[in-house]
């Protein structure tokens, strides 16, 4: 018997096992039933640990997608710049200004701290 053979033979004597370990080590017991409730699970997907992996990406993104479609009961929306009359750009009135302070202060005192070092 060939190498490749009893490789390609190992590889399928093992994908039970690599499927039983997916599903009993990392498979909580909700992901579980929801494979098991997949219409063709015993046919395709059990004992197959790639269609396995197909089928938990499935069901994961499945969960994922928001179900809630009533935007209704989000209540108002809230305001922005252009509908409380401010422009795009212009600043709240109720921040005071803050002019006092230095826009570029950190770089100038790292830059005068660093001077005297030769590179």
């Amino acid at each position: 018997m060939s190498a490749d053979v009893k490789r390609e033979q190992f590889l399928h004597s093992n994908l039970p096992k690599a499927f039983a370990y997916v599903v009993n080590d990392y498979c909580i017991d909700g992901l579980k039933n929801r494979l098991i409730a997949i219409p063709d699970y015993e046919s395709t997907i059990r004992d197959d640990p790639l269609a396995l992996f197909t089928a938990i990406k499935t069901c994961v993104h499945e969960s994922a997608v928001p179900t809630c479609h009533h935007f209704d009961t989000l209540g108002p929306p809230a305001q922005t710049q252009a509908s409380q009359g401010r422009g795009v750009g212009q600043s709240d009135p109720s921040i005071q200004s803050q002019s006092h302070i230095e826009p570029h202060s950190r770089e100038r005192s790292s830059a005068h701290r660093y001077r005297d070092i030769d590179i």
